[in-house]
């Protein structure tokens, strides 16, 4: 034991006339010892595979310097937190409910929108009501990943029909806010879909569904509404009538339920003084939605009604009990 001692001060020692004499070597060889001591003490912070540990709960989204860090409570869902937000969102409501193509491409980018759309848009439309917004952080900071709750109060329905839709909502240098209706990169749309995905966006859908079919089921009007609107009843000059109205029809084989009643029209349509549309020559008016008319009788394709004191015809698609 004595002997090894003796050989280890001997082989110390000349290790430290070794250092003396070649100081380069020296600050090489205590370099190497600092970096394999760092490592040691990385891993040790590690797992057991040697990656970092846990960290303090914030998120980085995005690349670059300028990525923003946020922690997961950013993240959660929040209800009318930004009172900027919520007056763009108001206006936005307005411009639409007004038909204000102006004050709507002010602060909508990348939708080309005219007055006549937004008329077309929202012809069964009367009022948005009970407007809430519900935001999460967008991939930058100040813009924001919003899913806007309303209730829409159709022409002659009492029953309001909840909804809800997304919108992307950035901030200018100035600080203003706009909606960004263009289209979106690979990198911004798929961000927004994850959002989506989270367990409170989708709670929030959930519930709004459940509202939506809730207020249907209890308003017969509302639901033939509604589903006008699925199957894509908006008029247009280009297609005016409905497949079943252009087929050709047999009017002497032709039979009606009669009834008594007023009904209102869901869009623009046209009247005929005979149920087919083999030739326009029968055609007496055109009348513009959310207009009443009686109608005396009933079957898939056409409703029989009353028109400046003469029996008429409109389809019945585009019509629904008042």
């Amino acid at each position: 034991m004595e002997e090894r001692r003796n050989g280890g001060r001997k082989n110390t020692n000349q290790l430290i006339t070794f250092l003396k004499d070649n100081n380069k070597m020296a600050l090489i060889i205590l370099a190497a010892v600092v970096l394999v001591v760092l490592v040691l003490i990385l891993r040790s912070c590690g797992g057991e595979d040697g990656t970092a540990g846990e960290t303090s709960g914030e998120i980085i989204v995005g690349e670059g310097e300028t990525a923003p860090t946020r922690s997961a409570e950013d993240y959660a869902l929040k209800q009318d937190a930004i009172p900027e937000l919520n007056e763009l969102v108001n206006t936005y409501f307005e411009a639409m409910k007004n038909f204000d193509a102006e004050t709507y491409t002010n602060i909508v980018a990348g939708d080309d929108m005219t007055t006549e759309k937004l008329q077309k848009k929202g012809e069964f439309i009367e009022d948005y009501q009970n407007i809430s917004c519900y935001t999460k952080p967008g991939i930058s900071d100040g813009d924001y990943v919003a899913y806007v709750y309303y209730e829409v109060k159709f022409h002659n329905v009492d029953t309001l029909c909840p909804a809800l839709i997304q919108l992307y909502i950035c901030t200018n240098e100035d600080g203003s806010m706009y909606i960004n209706a263009g289209s979106l990169d690979s990198e911004l749309a798929g961000y927004i879909n994850t959002v989506s995905n989270d367990e409170d966006v989708r709670l929030l859908k959930e519930e709004t569904n459940q509202k939506m079919n809730e207020a249907m089921a209890a308003d017969e009007k509302l639901n033939l509404v509604v589903q006008k609107l699925n199957e894509g009843a908006s008029y247009t000059e280009e297609e005016e009538t409905t497949a079943a109205e252009t087929q050709p029809q047999d009017i002497s084989q032709m039979t009606f339920e009669d009834r008594d009643e007023d009904v209102l029209t869901t869009t623009t349509v046209r009247v005929r003084s005979t149920p087919t549309t083999e030739s326009d020559d029968n055609i007496v008016a055109n009348i513009e939605p959310n207009e009443t008319l009686h109608r005396t009788g009933y079957n898939e394709q056409w409703s029989r009604i009353t028109y400046d004191g003469e029996e008429a015809y409109v389809s019945s698609d585009y019509v629904i009990l008042k």
